[in-house]
């Protein structure tokens, strides 16, 4: 069971929360989220774009990867920067992909190639950029919009569909009524209780 962490701008207090409910498989931080996961929890799996850390060195010219890993690493996370399993399930999109497609579908072909059972909960990635402050964090982008929002749907679904037509789960554990996720929406709780 995988419980994957975006950086929607209600993160940190979701976090506080139901930060109880961490222990229940392998925790997963894409890109910033990390900076928020970790303060509760070992964080398993940290996945980052292949322009993570390139963006950090042209923010900050002094920026050191070693020491910023190491302040987030908490165990052994996995950094992947651009290396995802797209097979036996994924996609395409000519203007580049998007974190959550690639993370998603990176997790569900690793599970069925070890013949193991996929559950995924989704928090912080609803894909809504219509706030003032989207992100936890200053300076958040709504790069998955780059797709098209039809496009970016029509991605999600077929991911939807792929989970579904390998006997795999997926769930949105968001509480806010505005998302882009197609996913059952259920409660942190209900996911802690899923076998």
């Amino acid at each position: 069971k995988y419980l994957i962490f975006g950086s929607a701008w209600y993160i940190e207090d979701w976090c506080k929360e139901y930060n109880q409910y961490f222990n229940l498989g392998c925790l997963v931080s894409i890109n910033n989220s990390v900076k928020v996961a970790s303060k509760y929890h070992l964080v398993h799996r940290w996945y980052t774009g292949t322009d993570f850390f390139i963006k950090k060195y042209q923010e900050e010219p002094t920026f050191n990867i070693h020491e910023y890993y190491n302040n987030y690493k908490h165990g052994h996370p996995s950094i992947i920067s651009g290396d995802f399993l797209m097979n036996p399930h994924g996609y395409y999109c000519p203007k580049g992909g998007t974190m959550i497609l690639n993370v998603c579908y990176d997790l569900l072909n690793k599970s069925i190639l070890r013949r193991e059972k996929c559950t995924i909960g989704i928090i912080g990635c609803d894909l809504i950029y219509n706030r003032t402050q989207s992100h936890f964090y200053n300076g958040g982008r709504d790069d998955p919009l780059r797709l098209g929002i039809d496009t970016l749907k029509s991605h999600l679904n077929i991911l939807q569909n792929s989970f579904t037509c390998s006997h795999n789960l997926i769930y949105n554990l968001s509480e806010e009524s505005d998302t882009l996720l197609p996913f059952e929406k259920i409660s942190i709780k209900h996911f802690h209780e899923l076998i």
